[in-house]
């Protein structure tokens, strides 16, 4: 019988659900005395973090001992602020847009596929002198990275969607000559800021895949308008 936790039915749609890190192997008589992983337990190492056999059967199996995490990588909620004025010619416009509730897995693997790439979120990496350390220590080419949950991200973030300023004149007599009845200069950006704990601006992301599927950044743009009313 499967456990109940492992369930898709009572949870959310694309609701996380991994294998729970906690503290650092740090010498090799805990990784002697750790419960033994399913696959690659005779490569594990210190550096690595002590994953939880959270069904206790003796076994940690990433089939088994996945219990639910964190949010959806749907957000929960989502949330739209629109602001705006105007003054004699001059108008004003901004919108933010934001979500919160939601995690999203991003695996940034080191030294994978042969490559001799080291992301920076392994800067303040174990060692048998920084055992406090953020994170693992990174290895070429290892199979047993036990690294749980570290990868999954808190997916909510604030983003500047849109500003516009733009001024209108009205009493230009070059432009009522023309036929025209008023002309609009405007200056408008999308996507100028984005605040997230995300590790880089990639709302539209799936989770799952390496660090660079997916990834192409949301494109600012800044814009300058002129407009001409009959």
């Amino acid at each position: 019988m499967q456990y109940s936790y492992l369930n898709a039915a009572g949870y959310p749609i694309g609701q996380q659900k991994r294998l729970l890190r906690t503290t650092f192997y740090n010498n090799w008589d805990q990784v002697y005395a750790s419960v033994p992983t399913e696959t690659a337990d005779l490569q594990k190492l210190p550096g690595y973090y002590n994953l939880i056999d959270f069904n206790a059967d003796g076994i940690i199996k990433s089939s088994d001992d996945t219990p639910p995490v964190g949010y959806s990588e749907i957000p929960q909620n989502t949330a739209s602020l629109t602001l705006g004025t105007s003054y004699k010619g001059f108008s004003f416009l901004l919108q933010l847009y934001g979500v919160n509730n939601a995690n999203r897995y991003i695996g940034f693997d080191n030294f994978a596929n042969d490559t001799d790439i080291l992301y920076a979120h392994v800067s303040d990496y174990w060692s048998k002198d920084n055992t406090n350390a953020t994170s693992f220590l990174p290895r070429w080419k290892t199979q047993a990275e036990n690294i749980g949950d570290y990868y999954l991200y808190d997916a909510s973030y604030l983003r500047l969607k849109t500003v516009e300023i733009a001024y209108t004149f009205n009493d230009l007599n070059w432009v009522k000559r023309a036929g025209f009845s008023n002309l609009k200069l405007s200056l408008n950006g999308n996507n100028l800021f984005f605040w997230s704990k995300l590790p880089d601006d990639r709302e539209l992301t799936y989770t799952g895949g390496s660090a660079t599927e997916g990834a192409y950044p949301t494109v600012k743009r800044i814009m300058f308008g002129l407009e001409l009313t009959f």
